[in-house]
């Protein structure tokens, strides 16, 4: 739903004054590894240069002969400049920390940078193509690994607590953050921040139970919702598409090739409905069989099981496949088997011009007018099993813990559900292993809707961010990642 939104998800104005001494606590890393020569190093300059806006051609450059023509999302100029322009507003500019290769053949790597705003240690995971051009092929934003934090002080968990409330309340004064964030450890609550306006037309503020668009973190309760379903015996991960959807959906000689394994592991081939059509074509769909024309008419752009990419169809599709096997219509199975035993009385894909009250409404900068815009054009009327839908920080708190504490799977669906399948995202659930043990969860973005949940399957943590701010949600839990792999 965004210009250009890179799947990191898939997915960051100016001060003069300097950060508190609580958000600082950050030293470079020792012996950081510098940026390597050649083409690589050419690039993550300008990466920076772009970002910091130290250089008016860098943009253009990183657009044009810094990725690949393969880079797996569309990146004209003008996109990359947006998306360049958007992380300066919202990080006050970065610090390059270093850069690793990955694996022998230097074709992964990590950048890792200081945030200047949020004070944090951050990281982008690069994949490039082979010699002798060696342009970005893919990036997407990842824990801050060990080696870029190295020296750091250690914390307790208040600390940490007290850190990213400092931080909330620097980025809401910023006007960069809008929304709700929440840290809970160990189940209590240690981070319970709210800013902003979820209307600035009519002056309605944000508070804890302010329902905000959450974007794809519907792909992770469409996962959850076909787990059940392969536990139960009514779906298999090797069943053809075919077997639960007819012509009208798709032409038989294509759901013939897909299985329902390769839709979980966004591994089906399919190209991205929101690619394929005007989006105005379905913004005011609010049924899941008003898609069935646009449905009908997507192609393969590669061979099912052959290639990873993110992909809004896989799971749209499997939300078709969930009501064949069910029997149930999609919204009734996820509130019956989801939200109800969750106990997330909050939650839905409310259509917009319904009764429901306190729903945040979007907004996303536009940099010539200096200021906010709705995005309620931008937006379809009524989320989908890929996207849309709305939810609060105390239900995306309960259904983390309904989750990993059995109420919604059995164990060995949470081990199928937390399998870094293709990494970052495979299950409709982005699966990390980071300095503070793995975490699993969701990214939601796009034009005025911005969502994260982090849920620390070792240490503990809950950690949730949600804005109706462009990208508001994801600098501050970044922030908060590189300061929970300090805790003691």
């Amino acid at each position: 739903m965004a210009d250009w939104c890179p799947p990191w998800a898939r997915a960051r104005l100016l001060f003069a004054a300097p950060l508190a001494a609580l958000l600082i606590g950050w030293t470079p890393a020792r012996a950081a590894p510098p940026l390597p020569s050649g083409p690589v190093g050419n690039y993550l300059r300008d990466y920076a240069a772009a970002l910091n806006g130290a250089d008016p051609a860098a943009s253009a450059r990183f657009a044009t002969q810094d990725l690949s023509p393969d880079f797996d999302q569309p990146h004209t100029p003008p996109s990359v400049q947006r998306f360049f322009e958007n992380q300066r507003r919202t990080t006050g500019g970065v610090d390059l920390v270093g850069f690793r290769f990955e694996d022998a053949a230097e074709t992964k790597g990590v950048l890792a940078f200081k945030d200047r705003i949020y004070g944090s240690v951050r990281a982008i995971e690069l994949t490039f193509a082979a010699a002798p051009a060696r342009q970005i092929l893919s990036f997407t934003f990842i824990a801050a690994p060990a080696w870029a934090m190295t020296g750091e002080t250690r914390l307790s968990p208040a600390e940490a607590a007290a850190r990213a409330a400092a931080r909330i309340d620097r980025g809401c004064a910023a006007d960069i953050f809008s929304g709700v964030f929440l840290a809970d450890h160990d189940g209590r609550v240690l981070v319970q921040r709210t800013c902003g306006m979820a209307s600035k037309r009519y002056g309605a503020p944000n508070g804890i139970g302010t329902r905000f668009n959450i974007g794809s973190i519907n792909k992770m309760f469409t996962a959850v919702a076909a787990a059940q379903l392969v536990e139960r015996g009514r779906l298999s991960l090797d069943d053809r598409l075919s077997a639960y959807l007819d012509e009208s959906w798709l032409p038989k000689a294509i759901a013939d090739q897909i299985t329902i394994g390769e839709l979980f592991s966004m591994t089906s081939g399919l190209e991205d409905y929101f690619q394929a059509g005007p989006f105005s074509g379905f913004q005011m769909y609010r049924t899941l069989d008003a898609y069935r024309p646009l449905m009908h008419g997507l192609k393969l752009v590669s061979v099912p099981g052959e290639k990873y990419v993110y992909s809004n169809t896989a799971y749209f599709l499997l939300g078709l496949v969930i009501q064949k096997a069910s029997g149930e219509d999609y919204y009734d199975y996820v509130r019956r088997h989801i939200y109800g035993p969750a106990g997330m009385t909050a939650t839905d894909s409310y259509s917009l011009d319904g009764p429901e009250a306190d729903l945040a409404t979007g907004y996303f900068y536009v940099a010539p007018a200096k200021s906010w815009f709705e995005n309620l054009t931008g937006v379809p009327l009524r989320g989908t099993p890929d996207g849309g839908g709305y939810s609060t920080a105390k239900d995306l708190l309960r259904f983390a813990g309904a989750l990993t504490s059995g109420k919604l799977l059995k164990p060995s669906s949470l081990e199928l559900l937390f399998r870094d399948h293709r990494p970052p995202s495979g299950t409709g659930v982005f699966v990390m292993d980071t300095p503070a043990g793995k975490i699993v969860g969701k990214d939601g973005f796009g034009a005025g809707i911005s969502a994260e949940i982090d849920i620390y399957l070792d240490a503990g943590w809950v950690v949730i961010s949600l804005s109706n701010y462009d990208d508001g949600a994801r600098a501050p839990l970044e922030a908060m990642r590189a300061d929970i792999a300090r805790t003691r």
